[in-house]
């Protein structure tokens, strides 16, 4: 059995010890690469995909990522290569940085309550990272989003994040129950359990 970890070390060390025959074939088998989710690599990804796409001076690498959105440290992910692969390529392959402002994907009520609610105070763990106001985009209609509230508010009061996570997820189970009860219709079975029952 391979791990995933054991695959990336091996692509590495394979590389390493290579005198450019490996290389050379995977640079002109990639020549441009696109890796999304890049907040959730670690540095000996970014190495890899550095060695293989950027060393070659003509392929193209296109890395998205947002470091929000990083929660994957748990299992090796490292947000510190996000910010040196960012810095690096901008510095030395004179790579372009966009940020996106549009957000295509939620309703305009709920783009507002987001600007207004990440806007006031430090809410990310890591000081590097700033909330960039967003808006709804233009040419989208407002009403392609029919929804009811735009956002639930759980209280867990002063629960610890464990704590916090069963009461959560009691949240999301009340809910679906109470939308499954108002439709009868519904092939759904839940089977519930308190949170306290589960801690």
């Amino acid at each position: 059995v391979i791990t995933d970890d054991a695959m990336g070390t091996r692509v590495q060390d394979a590389l390493s010890a290579d005198s450019g025959t490996l290389k050379g074939i995977l640079q002109s088998r990639y020549r441009y690469a696109l890796v999304d989710e890049f907040q959730d690599t670690d540095m000996l990804q970014w190495k890899i995909f550095r060695s293989i796409v950027l060393d070659s001076g003509s392929n193209r690498l296109f890395l998205i990522g947002d470091p929000k959105q990083a929660i994957y440290g748990f299992r090796g992910a490292d947000i510190n290569a996000y910010y040196t692969a960012r810095d690096e390529m901008i510095t030395r392959f004179s790579a372009r940085y966009y940020r996106l402002s549009e957000n295509w994907r939620s309703s305009p009520s709920l783009i507002h309550i987001y600007n207004r609610l990440f806007a006031d105070g430090n809410w990310f763990s890591d000081s590097a990272i700033h909330y960039q106001p967003i808006r709804y985009p233009d040419a989208k209609q407002p009403d392609a989003h029919t929804g009811t509230e735009s956002l639930f508010l759980v209280g867990c009061g002063r629960s610890s994040g464990s704590a916090a996570k069963f009461m959560f997820a009691d949240f999301i189970v009340r809910e679906i129950t109470s939308i499954i009860s108002k439709n009868p219709d519904t092939n759904l079975k839940i089977g519930r359990a308190s949170c306290r029952e589960r801690v």
